[in-house]
This record gives C-alpha cells, sequence and structure tokens, in this order.
C-alpha cells in the first residue's frame, strides 16, 4: 500500500509540473502540457484507479495552493478525472469461466467496446480547426 501512494504521489508531481509548465510560455511547454495526463494514466494502469486518484487529489491541492482554485479546477476537469476514468475503462476486463472461452475471443470479458471509445473521444479535447 505504501508503494501505491508513493508511486500516486510521484506521479501526481510530475503530472503537475507537466500542467503548470504552460504557464511559462515556451513553445515546448505546450508538449508537456498535453501529455499531463500520462504520469496519471500509467499510475491508474500499473497501480490501479486508486492510485490515479490520489495522485490526481495531491496534484489539484498543489496546483491549487500555488495558483489558486481556477488552476486547480482546470486541473480536475482536464487531466486528473479523464486520466482516472480511462484508466478505470481499460482495466474493466476480467477472466471469464473457461466453459464460456469458445465465444470470447481470448478468454476475457471486456466493458462494452464502444462505452470505452466513447469515453476516450469526449475526454479528448474538440479538436484545433483552422481559421
Amino acid at each position: 500500500m505504501m508503494t501505491t501512494i508513493l508511486i500516486a504521489l510521484a506521479a501526481g508531481c510530475a503530472s503537475a509540473l507537466m500542467f503548470a509548465s504552460i504557464i511559462s510560455g515556451a513553445l515546448f511547454s505546450l508538449v508537456l502540457f498535453y501529455l499531463a495526463p500520462l504520469p496519471l494514466m500509467v499510475a491508474g494502469l500499473g497501480w490501479g484507479p486508486l492510485s490515479a486518484t490520489i495522485g490526481g487529489i495531491s496534484a489539484a491541492i498543489g496546483l491549487g495552493a500555488i495558483f489558486g482554485l481556477p488552476y486547480c479546477i482546470a486541473f480536475v476537469l482536464t487531466v486528473a478525472l479523464p486520466a482516472w476514468w480511462l484508466g478505470h475503462l481499460a482495466l474493466l476486463g476480467r477472466p471469464v469461466a473457461m466453459a464460456t472461452v469458445s465465444r470470447q475471443r481470448r478468454g476475457a470479458a471486456w466493458h462494452r467496446c464502444w462505452n470505452g471509445t466513447r469515453s476516450a473521444a469526449s475526454c479528448s479535447g474538440p479538436p484545433a480547426l483552422p481559421r
């Protein structure tokens, strides 16, 4: 349990730093800003959704304390919540009994594919349209 909490805190710190890099105005910070959910997603996939939750909460508290409530809310809605949700959906696959393996492709029952695809599409931002 201690390992999970430490990994969650490390992922939260990395995600918060990547999210806060946009304040610098550098061009490379845009790449870091878009990759901010990645540490939370890796923690969520490797150590479970609780790890992504702890990391997201710690990052949101840190950002809120340093930059204020608007950055905290923006981080939660655009980074932490989608990272947790996609990690949760990815881990919904579960083994099935051997009697029903013939009906399943790889011996696992998965959450409905359409729900996961729709969630992934809704978590990504709107596409940038040229003027």
